[in-house]
This record gives C-alpha cells, structure tokens and sequence, in this order.
C-alpha cells in the first residue's frame, strides 16, 4: 500500500463514529442535558461533530472523547450540548397556540390575578434564541392593553448558553 493509501485509510477510519465512541458521547450528552439520543442518531451526532473535530485540530472521535472526559473537558461538554440541540424557532411559530392563549387561556386567568393582585407567569423551556418567548410576550403585552393592572413575566430557558445570550440580546435579522 503507497502513503496516499495508508493516509486515505487512516482518514476514513479516523472519521468513523465508533460505537464506544457514541456511547460515550450519548451517555455524557445524557448526564449534561437529560436528551436521549438513540442508536439512530450516530450519523447526526457525527455530522454535527466533525466541524467541532476539526477546530480542535482531533484525528478522531475516540480522541474527542478523551478529551470531554479529562478534568480539563468540563466546558467542553456544554458546547458538545449546543452542537448537539436542534435549535429550532421564529416569531409566531404554531400561530394557533398563541390565538388560542388570547382568545381563551388569558381571558380565563386575567381577571382572577388582577383581582388577587398576583402576576401572571409563563415560561417558555427550550427557547433556544428566544423568538417564541417574544411572541409570548407580545401576546401578552397586547392583551395586557386591557387589564392595564395586570402583572406578568415570560421566563425563557434553554441547555444551550449560546443560544439564551442570542436571546437575552433580542436583536433578530430583519427577516425573522
């Protein structure tokens, strides 16, 4: 076999997701984030980190995981969690929740806070960068137009800190 060969071998093995290896990566995505991934995810997990590999200047997956599970690898862990969350969002996505919500689940709660003077609190998980809990919060403002006593709070989370500083920010492209 020439050296082009044996380079060409040990890239494609190098590239290869091994089972040990997604093991690894799923339990320690499991222990950070409590998100399952099932064998039927490799091929994503691997597409997602190959990019990562690379930046990290790693040869291999076994590498990367070594890597995550030395002391140093800790914040490692959360940018594999972002890598590995679909962050999926815009303005107004599933527009008949948020129909439903004023025509029917705030005019039901607005007047029994107003009239305990408690605050109404939503919250909003998995927000990634934040465009639906502003739409929650919209909703709210608007229908809040009407209850001018009326206190409320949106509160959004996510696993990925990448993706709640997009959404603290709250600066969007003109399209969105």
């Amino acid at each position: 076999m020439t050296r082009a060969n044996s380079d060409k071998v040990r890239e494609t093995s190098d590239s290869l997701l091994s089972a040990k290896a997604y093991r690894t990566l799923t339990d320690l995505v499991y222990e950070h984030s409590r998100i399952r991934l099932g064998p039927d995810k490799q091929t994503l997990l691997a597409n997602r980190l190959r990019k990562r590999l690379q930046a990290l200047e790693l040869g291999s997956y076994d590498e990367y995981c070594e890597m995550l599970q030395a002391s140093s690898g800790t914040t490692e862990v959360e940018e594999l969690v972002d890598l590995i969350s679909t962050n999926h969002t815009h303005f107004y996505r599933e527009p008949e929740h948020f129909s439903f919500l004023s025509r029917r689940g705030l005019p039901a709660w607005a007047a029994r806070l107003n009239a305990a003077g408690a605050p109404l609190r939503l919250w909003t998980a998995a927000s990634s960068s934040g465009e639906e809990a502003y739409t929650l919060a919209i909703t709210v403002a608007e229908f809040a137009l009407a209850y001018p006593g009326l206190k409320w709070e949106v509160i959004a989370t996510d696993i990925s800190r990448k993706m709640l500083a997009e959404a603290g920010a709250g600066i969007y492209p003109l399209d969105s």
